[in-house]
């Protein structure tokens, strides 16, 4: 498995910058909605854990495609989840939820310690 990463670097940096930026388009746009009962069926999850599993994997993106320092991860996303919020206390039928906030704080924290638990092993 390692020997594929080597050997195919490039091309997984490309693939995760690019998978980085769709997805920061993708949530930008679910979550400037202004309303609620207009988003996608698939969001139908609870909003916690669609919040989790979307910082989760912007991570491991920002993570791949940059290979950013952990504190560059964390203040990077959080500041983007808080940017999201702040941008929802002005749309119709939207809040500002410190929650979500904090489960996107949980989403990246978990990747990293995941990262972390998975480079010790090697």
């Amino acid at each position: 498995m390692r020997e594929f990463f080597q050997v195919h670097t490039k091309k997984l940096i490309l693939f995760s910058r690019f998978s980085f930026f769709s997805l920061l388009l993708i949530i930008s746009y679910i979550a400037f909605l202004p309303n609620y009962d207009a988003l996608p069926s698939f969001t139908s999850l609870s909003d916690l854990f669609n919040h989790f599993i979307a910082f989760f994997v912007l991570a491991m993106f920002l993570d791949f495609a940059f290979s950013p320092t952990y504190k560059n991860i964390i203040l990077s996303l959080c500041i983007y989840g808080l940017f999201i919020e702040c941008v929802q206390y002005f749309l119709p039928n939207r809040v500002f939820d410190l929650l979500d906030i904090a489960v996107d704080f949980f989403g990246i924290i978990m990747y990293i310690l995941i990262k972390v638990g998975f480079d010790k092993k090697q």
